[in-house]
């Protein structure tokens, strides 16, 4: 008999962000989860160092907490209530030359290869990257909330994803 093994949300979308890395190259994604001020504090570990500091961006970021609907047979509804990616940007540029420099070389690139290897990953239940349900919100000039980070940011944002994903896994 085979062992039925649980899946967990935070390793699929770290797993999404691993296949992503061939799309994004030469850039590496910095992938990070849990709630605001856990995913500032890791964000300030990488500040602080020395050889890690250059890496904190672009990010990946999967704000916890999220419900996961379950009972319904071999499926979970997960909402997703914020995904952030971003990349550091200057705080005199305007929005124009955000989009040049950030938006379309970085940022977009990043969120479409996510959308595409999420429907790709074994776990959940969707075809096409069109079929994903969320909002998306751009947000230029964004700069962080609490910490010692004083750094300048632009991000999309994504807002309410909805996935059904299978629940378990086999081995």
């Amino acid at each position: 008999m085979r062992k039925k093994l649980p899946v967990y949300v935070v390793d699929i979308i770290g797993e999404v962000a691993t296949s992503m890395a061939s799309d994004i190259s030469p850039m590496v994604l910095n992938y990070t989860y849990g709630r605001n001020v856990q995913i500032l504090e890791q964000l300030q570990r990488l500040e602080d160092s020395i050889t890690l500091k250059n890496t904190k961006f672009p990010l990946l970021a999967l704000f916890q907490d999220f419900p996961e609907v379950r009972g319904t047979g071999y499926y979970a509804e997960v909402t997703i209530p914020k995904i952030i990616i971003a990349c550091l940007t200057r705080s005199t540029d305007p929005p124009k030359v955000r989009y040049e420099q950030t938006f379309k070389p970085i940022l977009y690139p990043i969120y479409y290869s996510f959308l595409d290897w999420l429907v790709k990953h074994k776990n959940v239940v969707v075809n096409e990257p069109d079929e994903l349900k969320h909002v998306k919100w751009d947000r230029p000039g964004t700069i962080e909330d609490g910490g010692n980070l004083r750094e300048y940011y632009d991000a999309i944002e994504i807002q309410n994803l909805k996935l059904l994903i299978i629940q378990t896994k086999t081995c």
